[in-house]
């Protein structure tokens, strides 16, 4: 299978030969497919973004977070900039907004930190109501209250003498919550929630909670360098998890957020957590991501995952492989912190 770059796509060969090609043109490619793929929603995306400026569509903020970086590489500036706009309306108006929803705005405010964008929207500011959240809701969404705490600490808006300690705190109360096998469950049903725990509440306590004053670190590397584990072991030999597409982008962007971390601070926990020795070399990265590709359309990736989804829905794992696809790229650079500093937590 090939696009309309003219990579091949289709098949894990295909992919080691756009690897193999050296980092320029790597780079180069990597461009093109994002571009190409994202001008093939990019009709849906406008559609989204004036639907939700004209209150057709509601909680909207974790698609939009998303999609603003999407659009911006792939160079599209006109669909970033009405984006843009859409989540400071919806970020003004949505007063129900859950902590799930406002750590996606925090993370949207703080990609932008040192964009000349991010002026474009002054309102994107935590405010005081952001800050409180992490009072509200139940244990379920305790990594998104964690999110929300580590993102104010991070920018220091809306000052609050007691705000990293109440951070602390709530990192302490995830990592209680780790299940044996060192994942997380993700309420009463029992739906796997270490790729939300990892991506990005655990990323920020790592980079965020003390660091040398409080030894802290040590202690959420050892527990992500489990949880990573738990991903590599559960992984298929073919590169998936539970052969959803959906699943399996989380958890690769979850683990090239946090692997590089977790090795660059602490390669000596992965010893004490069983690590699996091929996943150290990110063997287990690029056989996932092979076979996402392989599940993935000539352009996009909406109906990759089956046909019965909404509207939004495909646009969300178009966004969601865009993504990944970005993300591939800082992952296989040398710098262990390239990837949080493209989601601007470093």
């Amino acid at each position: 299978m090939h696009s309309a770059t003219g990579i091949g796509i289709g098949n894990d060969e295909a992919l080691a030969g756009l690897l193999a090609r050296g980092a320029r043109h790597e780079a180069e490619a990597r461009a093109r497919l994002l571009a190409a793929d994202f001008a093939g929603i990019r009709e849906r995306a406008l559609a989204f973004a004036e639907a939700v400026v004209e209150g057709r569509a509601s909680r909207a903020i974790p698609l939009l977070a998303e999609l603003l970086p999407c659009a911006r590489a792939a160079g599209d500036g006109d669909v970033a900039a009405r984006v843009l706009l859409a989540l400071d309306h919806a970020a003004r108006t949505d007063s129900a907004a859950a902590p799930g929803e406002l750590a996606a705005l925090a993370r949207a405010r703080t990609a932008l930190v040192g964009d000349a964008r991010g002026a474009a929207s002054g309102r994107l500011a935590t405010s005081r109501r952001d800050v409180a959240a992490e009072d509200r809701g139940g244990p379920a969404s305790l990594a998104a209250r964690v999110s929300l705490l580590g993102h104010a600490v991070l920018d220091g808006s809306a000052p609050d003498a007691d705000r990293e300690e109440r951070f602390r705190k709530a990192v302490a109360a995830l990592l209680a919550e780790q299940d044996e096998d060192g994942g997380w469950s993700g309420g009463e049903d029992g739906e796997d929630a270490t790729a939300c725990v990892l991506d990005d509440a655990l990323a920020l306590a790592l980079l965020h909670d003390g660091g040398p004053r409080s030894g802290g670190d040590a202690i959420v590397a050892a527990s992500a360098a489990r949880a990573l584990a738990r991903l590599a072991a559960t992984q298929s030999p073919a590169g998936d998890w539970r052969r959803d597409l959906r699943s399996t982008i989380a958890n690769l962007r979850a683990a090239m957020l946090l692997l590089p971390l977790v090795e660059a601070r602490h390669p000596g926990v992965l010893d004490a957590a069983a690590f699996p020795a091929a996943a150290r070399d990110g063997r287990f990265v690029e056989r996932g991501f092979a076979w996402c590709l392989s599940r993935k359309p000539d352009l996009g990736w909406a109906g990759a995952d089956g046909p019965d989804r909404s509207p939004d829905e495909a646009l969300a794992l178009a966004v969601a492989g865009a993504a990944l696809v970005r993300e591939h790229g800082t992952w296989r650079e040398s710098d262990p912190l390239a990837t949080a500093r493209s989601r601007g937590l470093a």
